[in-house]
């Protein structure tokens, strides 16, 4: 199942309240230019509203080009079964708040922000970014970067405080991720922070 919010000029706020698109798979925010606030309740986008949360092979939560969002904030047990969260072009975002259980099982989280124009910050406002307990426990890829297209700088020049909760980014060392059998092992597991 798939929600997908695009193109609507005035919308200035998504909130969606508790237990909701329990069978969604795939959710999509994109091009909404007047968007300031998404705030997602607990257990929203999930096959799984307890812990343990059973593990999926797909989910998509994704947010793109909403150049006034200032706020996401996604309550506990939300997405936590969902495979990816990627946000891109968000440069007036600047705060960033997912609670505890969401991603368990994220494989990829993306936060990105590329401006064509030189000497630009690429995520200018971002001033904090808070990860609840397991969320993205198992994620095996996160990447946190601004650049400019051009200079290829990388830049956020605001962000004062990254939050973890415990359990948080472990990644992802189950035996059947490991990519070499045998000791040492090696876990296709990657953090990249650029420009912070």
């Amino acid at each position: 199942t798939l929600i997908q919010m695009s193109d609507i000029p005035t919308l200035k706020q998504i909130t969606i309240g508790d237990d909701s698109f329990a069978n969604v798979r795939t959710f999509s925010i994109t091009n909404l230019e007047a968007l300031k606030s998404v705030t997602i309740g607990k257990r929203c986008c999930t096959l799984s509203k307890q812990s343990p949360v059973q593990e999926c092979v797909e989910g998509r939560f994704s947010i793109a080009n909403c150049p006034n969002l200032t706020t996401l904030s996604i309550g506990s047990l939300s997405f936590s079964d969902y495979h990816f969260l990627d946000l891109t072009d968000l440069p007036a975002l600047n705060s960033l708040s997912i609670a505890a259980v969401c991603f368990k099982y994220g494989t990829y989280f993306k936060l990105e922000c590329t401006h064509l124009l030189p000497l630009f910050p690429a995520l200018p406002q971002l001033l904090k970014i808070r990860l609840g307990n397991y969320a993205f426990q198992y994620c095996q890829q996160v990447v946190l970067e601004g650049s400019s297209a051009v200079t290829e700088d990388v830049d956020l020049p605001s962000l004062q405080s990254i939050s973890l909760g415990s359990g948080t980014l472990e990644c992802d060392g189950r035996d059947d991720r490991k990519s070499i059998p045998m000791e040492p092992y090696s876990f296709n597991n990657t953090i990249v922070m650029k420009g912070v």
